[in-house]
Protein backbone atom coordinates (compact mmCIF):
# COMPACT_ATOMS: atom_id res chain seq x y z
CA UNK A 1 0.00 0.00 0.00
CA UNK A 2 1.83 3.66 -1.14
CA UNK A 3 2.48 6.41 1.68
CA UNK A 4 -0.12 9.39 1.12
CA UNK A 5 1.80 12.49 2.04
CA UNK A 6 0.30 15.89 1.37
CA UNK A 7 1.78 18.46 0.16
CA UNK A 8 1.46 20.67 3.21
CA UNK A 9 3.54 17.86 4.91
CA UNK A 10 6.11 18.07 2.42
CA UNK A 11 6.50 22.02 2.84
CA UNK A 12 6.89 21.53 6.31
CA UNK A 13 9.56 19.20 6.32
CA UNK A 14 11.35 21.24 3.80
CA UNK A 15 11.17 24.13 5.84
CA UNK A 16 12.50 21.79 8.93
CA UNK A 17 15.56 20.80 6.90
CA UNK A 18 15.97 24.35 5.81
CA UNK A 19 16.50 25.50 9.36
CA UNK A 20 18.54 22.51 10.62
CA UNK A 21 20.93 23.56 7.61
CA UNK A 22 21.45 26.88 8.76
CA UNK A 23 22.65 25.89 11.92
CA UNK A 24 25.89 24.73 9.62
CA UNK A 25 26.83 27.87 8.47
CA UNK A 26 29.10 28.83 10.79
CA UNK A 27 30.60 25.33 11.42
CA UNK A 28 33.88 26.12 9.21
CA UNK A 29 34.95 28.61 11.83
CA UNK A 30 34.93 26.47 14.58
CA UNK A 31 36.54 23.41 12.62
CA UNK A 32 39.14 26.32 11.81
CA UNK A 33 39.41 27.45 15.47
CA UNK A 34 39.88 23.96 16.83
CA UNK A 35 42.22 23.05 13.68
CA UNK A 36 44.51 25.76 14.86
CA UNK A 37 44.39 25.02 18.31
CA UNK A 38 45.54 21.20 17.49
CA UNK A 39 48.47 22.37 15.48
CA UNK A 40 49.62 25.08 17.82
CA UNK A 41 49.77 23.03 20.59
CA UNK A 42 51.34 20.26 18.25
CA UNK A 43 54.26 22.56 17.61
CA UNK A 44 54.72 23.71 21.03
CA UNK A 45 55.11 20.41 22.46
CA UNK A 46 57.87 20.02 20.31
CA UNK A 47 59.79 23.61 21.48
CA UNK A 48 61.24 23.74 25.31
CA UNK A 49 58.18 25.55 25.81
CA UNK A 50 56.47 22.60 25.83
CA UNK A 51 58.72 20.64 27.59
CA UNK A 52 58.49 22.31 31.00
CA UNK A 53 58.38 20.44 34.13
CA UNK A 54 54.91 20.45 35.71
CA UNK A 55 54.28 20.22 39.04
CA UNK A 56 53.25 17.27 40.83
CA UNK A 57 51.07 19.40 42.95
CA UNK A 58 49.55 22.86 42.73
CA UNK A 59 51.16 25.74 45.05
CA UNK A 60 47.57 26.40 45.71
CA UNK A 61 46.38 23.26 47.81
CA UNK A 62 47.37 22.28 51.25
CA UNK A 63 50.74 20.06 51.77
CA UNK A 64 49.72 16.87 53.66
CA UNK A 65 50.16 17.05 57.72
CA UNK A 66 52.48 14.61 59.38
CA UNK A 67 50.54 11.82 60.64
CA UNK A 68 50.76 10.38 64.53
Amino acid sequence: MPIIVSRTHLARFARQIAGCLRGFAYLHYGLAVLLAFAGVTLILSETPVGKLPIPPHSASSPSPSPGP
